[in-house]
């Protein structure tokens, strides 16, 4: 689901936390970090932006396969 959608009423420095993360709201717009489209979130642990769950997942099991892949 989309940030957007999820948290309508977000107001700039506002956080939410949801599994596996935290977000946090902004008043400016930029892409997101993996689908490219607009968004107001940034994702803490990865410092970018983010615009929905399902490019979190992504993000994340991406960045598990890395590491993955490094420790062999």
């Amino acid at each position: 689901m989309k940030f957007d959608r999820k948290y309508p009423n977000a107001q700039h420095g506002q956080a939410f936390l949801f599994e596996p993360g935290i977000i946090i709201y902004f008043d400016t717009i930029r892409k997101c970090e993996f689908c490219k489209k607009d968004t107001h979130f940034v994702e803490v642990s990865f410092e970018c932006r983010m615009c929905s769950e399902e490019c979190n997942e992504k993000m994340w099991k991406e960045y598990y396969e890395t590491c993955r892949k490094s420790i062999k």
